[in-house]
C-alpha cells in the first residue's frame, strides 16, 4: 500500500515542487495550502497519514504547532518542516530551502524507512 504524505504550503509554486517530488516516489499525497484544512482533514485521517510535511511559516497556524498537534493524533509518524529562514532551536526534521528534489525524496525516504513509497 502506498504511503500517504500531506503537504501544506500555502505558496502555489511549492507545493506544486513537492507534489511532483512524492509523485516520481509513487507516493499518495494530499496536498493543502492553508493549516486550517489540513488541520479538518488530520482531525479526520490523522491515523492514515504516513508523513506530515509542512512549511514553517504558514499563515494561521504555524508548521511546527500542526506538527505538534499531528503528532499528539499520530505520535508515531515523522514530520517534516520547510522553511527558508533560521531552522536553529526546532524539535523536528527541518530542510531549508532552496533544496533540490534530490535532497527532498533522500529526507523523506530517512524519515519514511523506505526507498519509495509504493
Amino acid at each position: 500500500m502506498p504511503k500517504l504524505v500531506v503537504v501544506v504550503d500555502d505558496e502555489d509554486s511549492v507545493r506544486s515542487y513537492l507534489v511532483r517530488s512524492l509523485q516520481q516516489m509513487d507516493c499518495t499525497i494530499r496536498d493543502f495550502k492553508g493549516s486550517q484544512s489540513a488541520l479538518e482533514y488530520l482531525h479526520n485521517h490523522a491515523g492514515d497519514v504516513d508523513l506530515l510535511i509542512a512549511d514553517l511559516r504558514l499563515l494561521g497556524v504555524r508548521g511546527d504547532e500542526l506538527a505538534r498537534e499531528f503528532q499528539r493524533m499520530n505520535p508515531r509518524a515523522p514530520v517534516l518542516l520547510i522553511t527558508g529562514s533560521d531552522i536553529e532551536g526546532l524539535e523536528f526534521p527541518v530542510i531549508g530551502k532552496p533544496f533540490s528534489v534530490e535532497t527532498f525524496q533522500e529526507k523523506v525516504r530517512q524519515l519514511l524507512n523506505i526507498s519509495s513509497c509504493s
